[in-house]
């Protein structure tokens, strides 16, 4: 026969397993939900326009007016 005392670990014992087990659960559950929440890009918007030009393509002055221009269309649509 089991003894009151081995009677008692066994309920600790499981006890214990069921609190791990439904810790494990909270942490997948929080899990899955940062995941979801940041695999919404269209709440974000995209990216920036490349970064400025280097000094060699600035010298001709169209690339310089669209750099402007997709920099200010940038900042219109996405004001900081």
């Amino acid at each position: 026969m089991i003894t009151p005392e081995a009677a008692v670990a066994i309920v600790i014992v499981l006890l214990g397993l069921l609190m791990m087990g439904w810790l494990l659960v909270m942490v997948n559950e929080s899990r899955k939900a940062k995941n979801h929440a940041f695999r919404r890009f269209s709440e974000f918007p995209p990216p920036p326009p490349r970064p400025m030009p280097t000094k060699s393509d600035l010298e001709n002055k169209q690339a310089r007016e669209e750099w402007k221009a997709k920099w200010d269309a940038y900042n219109a649509k996405y004001p900081s």
